[in-house]
């Protein structure tokens, strides 16, 4: 979580990989769009990362919506492939598998 001034500016962290111990998914990483562009994100990440690494899971992956692709890159994460995820009926969202390690 990322405050300044007693206001929420970004929340964000991992949950382990059910099936891969080495693997911790990033989620729920939200930033409020006043803070866009000043590093929360970046900030976000880096502690899910730290956090994830510390547990023993060095494989990060994320499923990125199709806005977010680039801020992962510039990260580090590489594509592996895209999905459309079902929303509701007859309503698809289309998302990136993303990887880094």
């Amino acid at each position: 979580m990322v405050e300044r001034d007693a206001r929420l500016l970004g929340v964000g962290g991992w949950s382990p990989d059910s099936l891969d111990h080495r693997v911790a998914w990033l989620r729920y990483l939200f930033v409020h769009p006043d803070a866009s562009g000043q590093g929360v994100g970046r900030r976000l990440v880096e502690a899910a990362e730290a956090s994830a690494r510390s547990a023993g899971r060095g494989q990060l992956r994320v499923w990125s919506s199709l806005n977010a692709v680039g801020f992962y890159r510039a990260l580090g994460y590489r594509s592996i492939r895209r999905a459309a995820m079902p929303l509701a009926a007859e309503i698809d969202i289309d998302y990136v598998l993303m990887a880094r390690n």
